[in-house]
């Protein structure tokens, strides 16, 4: 069986079971791609970028800061910003 068609039964068990239309599976499927792709294009953007910033200025967070700051944020909790130190 060729991948497309393995996709496209996919698709069929997955309308049949939740009662949209294919068309409307379809739509919401490229949406949330697009959504996924938009964002991967920003996260990507915003890392060179900030990359070349530390690069410039030569401020880098220390490991176990940044680790720990992402570590607060993950669950969704407030944390305060490490603050850069200087190479």
């Amino acid at each position: 069986m060729k991948p497309l068609a393995i996709m496209k039964k996919r698709a069929e068990v997955v309308v049949r079971r939740t009662g949209v239309t294919p068309d409307a599976f379809t739509r919401q499927a490229i949406e949330t791609e697009l959504t996924l792709a938009e964002r991967y294009v920003r996260f990507v953007t915003e890392s060179l970028a900030a990359d070349r910033e530390t690069q410039r200025t030569g401020e880098a967070l220390a490991p176990a800061e940044a680790r720990e700051y992402i570590e607060a944020l993950a669950p969704g909790r407030v944390a305060t910003r490490p603050r850069p130190e200087f190479e």
